[in-house]
């Protein structure tokens, strides 16, 4: 699988981990270089894998 990079060309992952009452994910927006990075806070790790920049609070089981 390929990941987009920041701006070190360094690959940006999920990293996906327990935090703040629920899951956190690292989500990106862009291809090949991530130009929008933020984490979200997710209830389950599930919803957290399945983690989308385009989740509004409350939607997919965002958190945060």
């Amino acid at each position: 699988m390929r990941y987009p990079k920041d701006q070190n060309d360094q690959p940006v992952y999920a990293n996906i981990r327990r935090e703040r009452g629920g899951w956190g994910a690292t989500v990106t927006f862009g291809w090949p270089f991530a130009s929008t990075v933020r984490r979200y806070v997710y209830a389950t790790r599930a919803h957290a894998r399945r983690a989308d920049i385009a989740d509004a609070p409350g939607q997919r089981g965002r958190i945060e």
